[in-house]
């Protein structure tokens, strides 16, 4: 499991990072340094976004995406490719709010990494993880440059 995890997790960490450095993750750091749940909850509300990002939506993506999408796409078409790629292309376009066009391309490569592992292990549990240490990660970004910029 963590010959599958760890390079895809390490990969996209490095994607992100370049992105968040350069200027291609305003939807991260408007989450971050904005904090909308503020408005609704009141003041220090990162945990509850940090939450939010690392573990609800990674669930609802990936029920969504692996456990709906993927099995629809399955029952219409035996081409694995195809599978893959559309899953991975509508969740891309899905973030596209996040951060633009280059943040599609970064969810695409991430949605690539874990269809294929959702496709060839059959686990949504397997999946959900990567895609809650991938947002961990991503949400690590900013404060690490913070931290050491």
């Amino acid at each position: 499991m963590m010959a599958i995890v760890l390079p895809s997790c390490t990969l996209t960490f490095f994607i992100y990072a370049f992105c968040y450095i350069f200027g291609g993750m305003e939807g991260v750091r408007e989450v971050l340094n904005n904090r909308p749940f503020a408005v609704l909850f009141g003041d220090n509300m990162l945990p509850l976004q940090v939450f939010a990002i690392a573990v609800i939506a990674p669930i609802q993506e990936e029920l969504f995406y692996r456990g709906f999408v993927v099995r629809a796409l399955q029952q219409s078409t035996a081409d694995y490719h195809l599978v893959l790629f559309a899953q991975a292309l509508l969740f891309g376009l899905m973030h596209y709010f996040v951060g633009g066009w280059l943040h599609v391309l970064t969810t695409f490569v991430l949605g690539t990494m874990i269809g294929r592992v959702y496709i060839k292990r059959r686990s949504l549990t397997l999946a959900m993880m990567i895609h809650m240490i991938n947002n961990a990660l991503v949400l690590s970004i900013p404060l690490l440059y913070q931290r050491f910029a």
